[in-house]
């Protein structure tokens, strides 16, 4: 009897000093001494992941892995996904994020103003994202802004959250601004040719304003962002100062020949953008020039303008005799 009760005891010091030992091995930091990525494929089991994670270097022994996952789990499965794991990251950490799904989030930004050529190319050049893009595509439709994803998703999906998050903002800005100048598909065009003029959010209600006043007294918009959409094909992307020939380019989105908004929106404008167009500053300014540091100055007349015009220009021609002088001097 006492023979069996010392086997007892000496049998459950043992199952102590195991699960004691395998407890340590559980909150000891593992052997990366950088962060890794680890791909846990769908359907994997724990020793598939304990494989992939020796594999990276997170862990040192997939079998003691296996065994934290059936003292720790509290049965809960490794989910399917890509993980981040810290440098030193302990086997508990591991475990933890992958029974949570703690996935690692990738992002993908679109700039305000990008074209739907640009967004559809940034999105292509995105190695992790998945799958073609459709082929029906609209410009003007998709919000800039930063989205995160995650291992498996495809272009595709990313691309109709861009779409589904205008919507939602033109849903939560017509309900703010429930008598705006323009009807919500006008104000994105409109909201696209602002978002190009200028870079400055504090100008954007004003540039809207002139955009508005000349529409309201059919002048022609003649703004040179939609002379760079046609001759670009929609890419935005000129090498080179424009031309007097280009402003004849025949085009329909070509605000210099023709007349009123173009038929479709030059890019992707942003929630600031789109408010200065439903929320424009009250103002009767009917031109702006670039005043060489970023901005505009604004006039009333064409005699103002053609003032500011001759001073935007005698500034350039001071920048440059400056330049020449700094660089002749070096």
């Amino acid at each position: 009897m006492k023979t069996i009760r010392m086997l007892l005891l000496l049998g459950l010091a043992a199952i102590a000093f195991m699960l004691g030992m395998l407890y340590y091995y559980s909150e000891r930091p593992g052997p990366s001494q950088q962060d890794v990525y680890v791909l846990i494929p769908p359907g994997s089991t724990v020793g598939t992941a304990a494989n992939a994670l020796l594999a990276q270097q997170a862990i040192t022994h997939p079998q003691l892995f296996k065994a934290v996952w059936r003292l720790r789990s509290t049965g809960r499965s490794i989910q399917a996904g890509e993980y981040l794991i810290p440098a030193g990251a302990t086997p508990y950490m591991i475990l933890k994020k992958m029974v949570e799904g703690d996935v690692f989030l990738r992002r993908i930004t679109i700039p305000e103003g990008f074209a739907t050529r640009q967004l559809l190319g940034r999105l292509m050049n995105d190695s992790v994202l998945q799958g073609e893009l459709p082929q029906d595509v609209t410009e003007g439709t998709y919000l800039p802004d930063t989205y995160y994803y995650t291992y498996g998703d495809t272009r595709s999906e990313v691309l109709a959250r861009m779409h589904a998050a205008q919507q939602t903002l033109k849903e939560t800005l017509t309900a703010q601004y429930t008598n705006p100048p323009l009807s919500w598909e006008k104000t994105v065009i409109l909201a696209s040719i602002v978002e190009r003029e200028t870079p400055k959010a504090e100008e954007r209600p004003l540039v809207a304003s002139v955009f508005l006043n000349r529409l309201q007294v059919g002048m022609p918009l003649q703004s040179d962002p939609t002379v760079i959409y046609a001759l670009t094909e929609g890419t935005m992307e000129m090498v080179r100062p424009l031309t007097r020939a280009d402003l004849k380019i025949a085009s329909p989105v070509n605000t210099y020949v023709n007349p009123g908004l173009p038929p479709t929106p030059i890019c992707n404008p942003g929630k600031a953008s789109i408010e200065a167009v439903m929320n424009p500053q009250k103002s009767n300014y009917y031109y702006f020039v670039a005043d060489g540091e970023g901005g505009h100055w604004f006039s009333r007349t064409l005699e103002e303008h053609n003032q500011n015009v001759a001073r935007y220009r005698k500034k350039l021609a001071e920048q440059s005799a400056q330049t020449s002088s700094t660089t002749t001097g070096n």
